[in-house]
């Protein structure tokens, strides 16, 4: 499964890219540079970790736009990463509901 190209939040399409080894030269899985609308994640973690990634920075994403980059920490995206991501994951009929359908009808 490959990384989506680009996402859209509020007003602002923010591309996404897979670095390969990103963690090994920044220290991190993912980034987000708001000022660039990019997002990166890095190619060669295993595929949970590069979904729950892009989840973690899309969160950073949501904030910069509906919020403001400081009102969420880095703590805060990490847990509510792994919150949604587990319950995303876990619960196939919860995410159907919300989403309106698997087949992207309401």
């Amino acid at each position: 499964m490959e990384l989506p190209k680009q996402v859209k939040v509020g007003g602002l399409i923010y591309e996404i890219l897979a670095q390969p080894d990103l963690m090994r030269e920044t220290d991190h899985i993912g980034t987000t540079k708001h000022a660039n609308l990019l997002v990166t994640v890095d190619a060669t973690v295993p595929l949970q970790v590069q979904q729950s990634t892009l989840l973690h920075e899309l969160l950073h994403c949501i904030s910069n736009v509906y919020l403001n980059p400081d009102n969420l920490t880095e703590e805060q995206a990490y847990h509510l990463e792994g919150g949604l991501f587990q319950v995303l994951r876990d619960n196939s009929e919860v995410t159907a509901f919300i989403l309106g359908g698997m087949n992207g009808s309401q």
